[in-house]
This record gives structure tokens, sequence and C-alpha cells, in this order.
């Protein structure tokens, strides 16, 4: 996932993120817990598939959005993800 910034309402955008989903990650709370979404995916699930749907979430923050887009980027296939 990458995040930019027009902080100066310009066009001139900065990239302000840049994360890649190797896996790896946990839930803290219980395995009852974390299954009781129903969404038949381990802890620790790789996000390769696309949908229609984008959401944010930022506790204890508020945003004042203008212009917000989302768009899809590919994922860089490399030889490391390959043999995985």
């Amino acid at each position: 996932m990458e995040s930019y910034l027009d902080d100066q309402d310009n066009n001139h955008w900065k990239k302000v993120t840049d994360l890649v989903d190797n896996g790896g990650w946990y839930a803290r709370g219980s395995d009852d817990e974390f299954y009781s979404a129903g969404c038949g995916k381990p802890k620790d699930y790789i996000i390769m598939n696309g949908g229609s749907i984008a959401t944010f979430r930022s506790d204890n923050m508020i945003w004042d959005f203008a212009d917000l887009s989302v768009r899809e980027i590919q994922a860089r296939i490399t030889q490391s993800s390959v043999s995985s």
C-alpha cells in the first residue's frame, strides 16, 4: 500500500507511507474472537485479492478528506514471493 499527501493543496504529492504485506501479522485477541468474524482466512493472511470496497481506520483521529482517490496497484512479483 502506498499513501500520498498533497498537504498544501497545490497538486504536489509526497509519498508518506509504503507498506508491503509480507504476512506475519497477528491478532491480539483469542482464536475464538478472531475466527468469529467468519472470514475464513488465517491470522497472517497476505491480501492479494482485490475488491470494490476501501476502508480507513484510525483510532482517536479526525480526518478531513478532500479529493480522495483509492486505486489498485499491482503487486510486484519477486523470486522470493514465487518460491514461498
